[in-house]
């Protein structure tokens, strides 16, 4: 079928579609009717969302067509695939949802025998035909037959190559194989995704969440979900990306929101490179870092509660003067209901004790022999007896001095000599509380403070979450894998990263191996293909990878300009020539990514007539500008033309060269690397 065909077909569906908006507007005004406040406004606002959905796809409601005939059926059944599905299953005209089972067709299989699953129920027959259909504003401009002879990278190469916005824009059609594999397996499971610069890892995870919402309506929420992204910039770039995937109304947030949320106080928190620069102009002693997010100091913290717990309640239960409860059996009793965290302990503790005396007749008959033998009043002994008889529950919790999260955190820092023998606790902890001290918390110290939340308090849990979904995930710490394992106790977890990319290694995992036995049923998997550089900017990258002792990424065979490496002693007109070339090419991104701020700082005066500054705070990237920002703000995006400010900032240490391997990973099409002459 060519193409005017298609917009032929294409025009008597959009008639169907303009009624199908017509019967939203309709449904709209006798939904107003229903007497039942509340079910109207759900339905009102259900309609509302349809009639949104509707609006935002009517120009390009699908992309690609198939045909699939059933074993044992005569006819074969054509369906559409758009972001969203607009028709009923009994419909010539189907437009299905991409994340319908049918639709792992078009991602999944080759003309000629194929099947799908519904649930547990595969569905076999013969798929005929697997077509692109490409729109521009309500014009079809492309109709492309898939055929078991084109490789996925002469179908990737015309999308490959535009701009990022229209990357974006395309990305539902161009879903590869092991993207699409990961992207649709079960709810039930555990996953940590290893991915190169570029192979998709915010695409699959964010498709990921949007076909887990699809499929599973009927049992959660959208506010069962929860995305957590690496910085401020980042979190505003996915929102576009969400809503384009109709996921829009899942809540995300970042570990600064989360920390934040839990201690509700007046606290600064210490970001990630904020640390970073601290650490440079001291020397770089960053080893008591690692120990601060390692299984070691989890340990550590569970001992000192262990300590605490004993300091508060291995003490005797006393009434009036006289001993009610031995401190042994107050404190074995206190062990004997453990539970997940203090508090939930605490309550079964005095729940137990309360009962042991509201049903110990050794108890009557100790407090009548005290009284006999001179030892207790005969007043006191009633009041003893009746305060026993009613509830002790509230004098038991006075054991307890609840105590701020922060505050307790201090305590563990200060008693860390009795608590460990590590080499460097000293420094750690001189360090930690002269933060402390001042109301600052390290982003190191996030991993330690939600473990210990989550210790403390079930308050701090957020049982209502069913699936996480985190993004960069390989900046994190062992214990921040499981402080949030522990707050999202219900959850499972996607866990997407590239330990390549840990440009804070030095507080960080350096495998994966070190939190996959935090999980049930957990699969590792890896994408080790670059889908965003052109041939020439990742061997250049591979090159850095190789350094670093990676492996090197595959890409798509996609060329490109050559990665430029420039000299030059005047770096404002270097980079003005290089901002005119990108123009040139009609591009529609670019940026000036600098190694950290202080080198953001400097550019920022040299270049403040050319460029927009960025820092990692905001939350918005203008693409009519050319972009100025630090590699830890763009971590994650990407952009048509990248120039690297100046090379001769990265030391050949590999956290420096992790660093310069995210910045040059940015570029889609074309990277210039300059390096000012001093």
């Amino acid at each position: 079928m060519s193409v005017k065909e298609e917009q032929e077909k294409y025009l008597k569906i959009k008639e169907k579609l303009d009624l199908y908006r017509e019967s939203l507007e309709e449904e709209g005004i006798k939904l107003r009717r229903i007497p039942d406040h509340d079910l109207a406004v759900t339905l009102y606002n259900l309609n509302e969302r349809r009639k949104y959905q509707y609006d935002k796809n009517k120009t390009r409601p699908y992309f690609a067509k198939i045909m699939f005939t059933k074993d044992g059926d005569k006819n074969a059944t054509t369906a559409y695939i758009g972001r969203i599905g607009f028709a009923s299953l009994d419909d010539e005209d189907i437009i299905i949802d991409w994340r319908a089972p049918i639709s792992d067709l078009y991602y999944n299989s080759k003309l000629g025998k194929a099947s799908f699953k519904i649930g547990r129920e595969e569905v076999s027959g013969e798929l005929s035909l697997k077509r692109q259909i490409n729109f521009d504003d309500g014009q079809i401009t492309q109709v492309y037959d898939l055929d078991n002879s084109i490789s996925s990278d002469e179908f990737l190469q015309p999308y490959l190559s535009s701009s990022a916005d229209n990357r974006l824009k395309n990305i539902i059609a161009t879903i590869q194989k092991e993207q699409d594999d990961i992207i649709r397996m079960p709810f039930g499971d555990n996953l940590i995704i290893q991915g190169v610069a570029g192979s998709g890892k915010t695409t699959v995870a964010l498709h990921r969440l949007s076909y887990l919402i699809y499929n599973n309506k009927d049992y959660y929420k959208p506010d069962s979900y929860i995305v957590i992204s690496p910085n401020a910039i980042f979190k505003s770039y996915i929102s576009t990306l969400l809503e384009e995937l109709d996921a829009d109304q899942v809540e995300s947030t970042n570990m600064e929101e989360i920390i934040e949320n839990i201690l509700k106080n007046d606290t600064k928190l210490l970001s990630k490179h904020e640390k970073y620069y601290k650490l440079i102009d001291n020397g770089f002693n960053a080893d008591y870092l690692k120990f601060k997010g390692s299984e070691e100091f989890a340990s550590l913290i569970e001992k000192f509660l262990e300590n605490y717990a004993k300091e508060m309640f291995y003490k005797d239960f006393v009434i009036k003067g006289t001993c009610v409860l031995s401190k042994e059996f107050v404190y074995k009793t206190f062990l004997e209901s453990k539970r997940e965290t203090l508090e939930d302990q605490i309550q079964i503790w005095a729940g137990k004790l309360d009962s042991f005396v509201k049903n110990n007749d050794k108890l009557e008959d100790y407090l009548r022999d005290l009284s006999r033998e001179g030892k207790l009043s005969f007043n006191d002994k009633i009041f003893i007896e009746r305060t026993l008889e009613r509830s002790i529950k509230g004098l038991l919790l006075k054991f307890y001095k609840k105590r701020n999260i922060l505050e307790i955190y201090k305590k563990i820092i200060s008693s860390i000599d009795k608590l460990t023998d590590y080499k460097d606790k000293n420094i750690l902890k001189k360090s930690t509380l002269a933060d402390l001290n001042k109301n600052i918390i390290a982003y190191d110290d996030i991993g330690a403070i939600l473990f210990l939340a989550s210790r403390i308090s079930s308050d701090f849990t957020q049982i209502h979450l069913r699936q996480v979904i985190i993004d960069e995930a390989q900046d994190f710490s062992y214990l921040t894998f499981l402080a949030l394992k522990r707050i999202y106790q219900n959850a499972y977890f996607s866990i997407f990263g590239d330990i390549a990319q840990g440009i804070y290694s030095y507080q960080s995992i350096g495998s994966w191996q070190e939190i996959i036995p935090l999980f049930d049923n957990v699969s590792y998997l890896e994408l080790n293909k670059s889908y965003r550089t052109t041939i020439e900017i990742t061997e250049s990258a591979n090159k850095i990878l190789k350094g670093l002792g990676f492996n090197s990424a595959s890409n798509v065979l996609r060329h490109g300009y050559p990665v430029e490496e420039r000299l030059t002693e005047n770096i404002e007109e270097a980079i003005k020539k290089e901002i005119d070339d990108f123009r040139s090419l009609n591009f529609v991104s670019s940026a000036v990514i600098c190694k950290d701020e202080k080198e953001l700082k400097k550019a920022r005066e040299i270049l403040k007539d050319l460029v927009k500054s960025y820092s990692e705070n905001d939350t918005d990237i203008d693409n009519n500008y050319t972009s100025l920002l630090t590699l830890e703000a763009s971590k994650g995006l990407e952009f048509d033309y990248v120039i690297i400010y100046d090379k001769n900032s990265y030391s050949s240490s590999p956290l420096d060269q992790r660093r310069f391997y995210v910045a040059c990973t940015r570029a889609l099409h074309k990277l210039v690397i300059n390096r000012i002459i001093k």
